[in-house]
């Protein structure tokens, strides 16, 4: 198995796997697969020219938040930050697994098959996430598929759905559409409309040639930040109120806000917090502060939201300067997905493909 078959497989078979033993059947085996699979990947890569083509600058954010995982971890001698809740597992062990992914497979572009393939993997997840439905649901009545996760289900169908439409938007992609709609409708994710809304905008953006790739950058990534007011215009019931798990999350961080509290370790910082500011997250188990930018305050302080923005700065600004308007599309769709929910690890392996590929300007695909 070559390193392109590894990627391939964790990038688009993933949200597939599901192993139905042990206390969760989709997340659990997900991140033992991505585990197991970027070790092989390290081990194929070791053993090819692949590593001679890094450049220390590009890599330099990752190393320095791989020290500061470790350091953390130090700091924070806890066994259950290594390998995070048991629900999801998703402690220092996988977010050095995720750094080493993103390195190695940022010169590896597997995005380039053809649009039937993307309709396939669009399709499949369409019929499992039916079967699932019409056999069993969430309590409140919403689909899960093969990722365990009403909102993660939606945020692989919008990034399944924008590889249809850049790879061959006129045979396949209105079909996708409404397969991708009907997903997104089983999951109940308001979050995974919204995102799917904001992934449409900026594909029409994107193909208005008088449109410069950066003014339609720019309004997607505006689009996701005025999004953010939304849970608190809303307001919310007693139970994961959104606008209160952030709240509780912004003031967890400033318990330790330069290095933060030790990554895979939210859940027992925002039950510390909520505590302190008597509010009803307290009597709930959240495990996620909701929020990808919010983690990394809690879990890294400043020092970890200012690498996670480096490393996200460096891949946005070469996606502009390649015109690379299909990784733009891929990277909105997923952080919008990622500002609302506690995703599924099938979801952060895109993701940090994505901002791989924008390690080293990538050509136009």
């Amino acid at each position: 198995m070559n390193a392109r078959q590894i990627i391939l497989a964790l990038v688009f078979f993933l949200p597939f796997f599901v192993f139905p033993f042990g206390t969760s059947f989709f997340e659990i085996p997900k991140v033992i697969g991505v585990e197991v699979g970027v070790e092989a990947l390290l081990l194929v890569s070791l053993f090819s020219n692949h590593l001679k083509k890094l450049k220390s600058w590009v890599v330099l954010p990752f190393i320095l938040l791989f020290l500061l995982t470790f350091s953390t971890l130090i700091i924070n001698p806890d066994f259950k930050l290594f390998f995070g809740n048991i629900f999801r597992l998703q402690g220092v062990f996988l977010v050095w697994h995720l750094i080493v992914f993103a390195i190695l497979s940022s010169q590896i572009n597997v995005m380039k098959l053809n649009g039937f393939f993307y309709f396939l993997f669009l399709s499949m997840l369409l019929t499992l996430a039916l079967i699932g439905f019409i056999f069993g649901a969430t309590l409140n009545g919403r689909a899960v598929g093969t990722l365990g996760e009403p909102n993660s289900l939606a945020a692989v169908a919008i990034f399944f759905f924008t590889c249809v439409f850049f790879r061959n938007r006129w045979k396949y992609w209105i079909v996708s559409l409404i397969v991708c709609l009907e997903l997104i409708l089983l999951s109940g994710s308001r979050s995974g409309l919204f995102a799917f809304f904001v992934t449409i905008i900026y594909i029409i953006l994107s193909q208005n040639l008088l449109l410069e790739v950066k003014k339609t950058s720019i309004i997607g990534f505006l689009l996701i930040v005025a999004s953010l007011s939304f849970p608190f215009i809303e307001g919310g019931g007693w139970f994961e109120n959104r606008a209160e798990i952030w709240q509780t999350a912004y003031h967890a961080g400033w318990s330790s806000p330069i290095y933060g509290n030790g990554f895979g370790n939210v859940q027992s910082s925002l039950a510390k917090s909520a505590k302190q500011l008597n509010n009803n997250v307290q009597y709930q188990i959240v495990d996620s502060s909701h929020n990808i930018f919010l983690d990394f305050w809690v879990q890294g302080g400043i020092l970890g939201v200012l690498l996670f923005l480096w490393i996200l700065i460096i891949s946005v600004y070469h996606f502009l300067a390649s015109d690379n308007r299909f990784m733009l599309a891929l990277l909105i769709g997923l952080i919008y997905a990622l500002c609302f929910n506690p995703l599924s690890v099938a979801v952060l392996v895109m993701f940090w493909y994505v901002l791989g590929q924008g390690l080293f300007k990538p050509s136009e695909t």
